[in-house]
């Protein structure tokens, strides 16, 4: 396991598939009993939260009224600082992981082209997911995003892939879904600029995105510091060995970050 922590709380995120000290084994389909006891031995309590990451960008709040284990369909999580529950699980294959927190509070985000761009989402008053907790965590605790400090986890073409073009979509004349992306992040994120955050891979009909390096602009231009975005595990998934990828194994377990305050 590898470790980042500070003086208000401890992010960590499982490196690997399996080990002596958390035998990850999570994956579809769900074992609700397997998936509580490797939780419960992770997070040594039986209070915490673990949104199953169904893609729907439901946001589960925990405050001072809940405790015990929370195991529900959903992509985020924010724990209160009066909170009996001080763990939060986030479950990923190749989307993006971040855990982070403000003044005591702490919060995970499972963020893919559905939850974050609403890439085939029919509701008309869809927010990226990532907005949304960081907007409800400053509401919460009444700082600014300046004091926020975030990490991103492993993810599909993440910023320690060397280039790599993991993460493409079609684009040809029939099917030009890697430009519907770039308009959908355009359309949600208009203040982040895409120059060097794809590239067109005309041979292939493809156009490849730097994913992990995109995610570190989307956070800046909500307001969170370069220098509080820490990247350090942000491997892409598929190019590296040590995690989880859908895409290298059509099923595999999954790869798992949580953030305990302390």
């Amino acid at each position: 396991m590898i470790s980042c922590k500070n003086r208000d709380a401890g992010s960590i995120f499982f490196r690997g598939k399996v080990n002596e000290t958390a035998p990850v084994v999570m994956g579809p389909p769900y074992d609700g009993s397997e998936i509580n006891a490797v939780l419960t031995q992770l997070a040594k309590s039986r209070d915490f939260v673990f949104p199953h990451s169904d893609h729907s960008g439901k946001v589960i709040e925990v405050g001072s009224n809940d405790a015990g284990t929370i195991i529900e369909p959903g992509d985020a999580f924010i724990i209160h600082p009066n909170s009996i529950i001080r763990t939060g699980f986030i479950r990923t294959c190749d989307c993006v992981p971040t855990l982070g927190f403000i003044d005591g509070h702490s919060f995970g985000i499972h963020s893919s082209n559905i939850t974050e761009f609403g890439c085939n989402s029919p509701n008309n008053d869809f927010a990226p997911i990532s907005q949304k907790v960081l907007r409800r965590i400053t509401e919460l605790s009444g700082c600014d995003l300046d004091q926020c400090e975030i990490h991103i986890g492993p993810c599909i073409a993440g910023l320690q892939s060397n280039g790599c073009s993991c993460y493409s979509y079609t684009e040809t004349q029939d099917q030009p879904d890697g430009t519907r992306l770039i308009n959908l992040i355009q359309k949600h994120y208009p203040e982040v600029d895409l120059e060097g955050l794809f590239f067109r891979d005309d041979a292939h009909g493809k156009i490849c995105f730097h994913w992990g390096a995109l995610f570190v602009e989307l956070f800046k231009s909500l307001g969170v510091p370069e220098k509080n975005i820490h990247t350090e595990l942000n491997y892409c998934t598929q190019c590296n060995d040590g995690w989880w990828s859908r895409r290298r194994e059509s099923v595999s377990p999954s790869n798992l970050s949580w953030i305990t305050k302390l």
